[in-house]
């Protein structure tokens, strides 16, 4: 029964590995490298853009990690397995008191 499970939990961990591998990135167009990186509200909420195309959040009810990102003029989606969150851009990334930010659905994310 241990070999069992042992096999299971290590076919399911390569399961997961090779998927998430196989997400389909597209790096970040010139334009929208100004969104790579980590950016973080004041609840702990965060998300994450990497110049690869690649991204990852966390807030309340949800959270991705290494998943696809996709940037609009007004959106951003971060997905991966059917998991995906999509964020309104109401205002693009700003320098405000030597901080850069970008409000994401009326809420203000700092650049770390």
């Amino acid at each position: 029964m241990k070999t069992t499970k042992k096999n299971l939990t290590a076919l399911l961990l390569f399961a997961i590995i090779a998927l998430s591998s196989c997400v389909n990135k597209t790096p970040l167009v010139q334009e929208n490298k100004i969104f790579a990186g980590k950016w973080v509200t004041n609840d702990g909420t965060w998300i994450q853009i990497f110049n690869d195309g690649g991204g990852s959040f966390e807030k309340s009810n949800s959270s991705v990690t290494g998943g696809a990102t996709s940037i609009t003029d007004s959106t951003i989606s971060i997905g991966l397995m059917g998991i995906e969150s999509t964020f309104s851009i109401n205002k693009s990334p700003y320098e405000e008191n030597g901080n850069l930010k970008m409000e994401l659905d009326g809420n203000v994310y700092i650049k770390q």
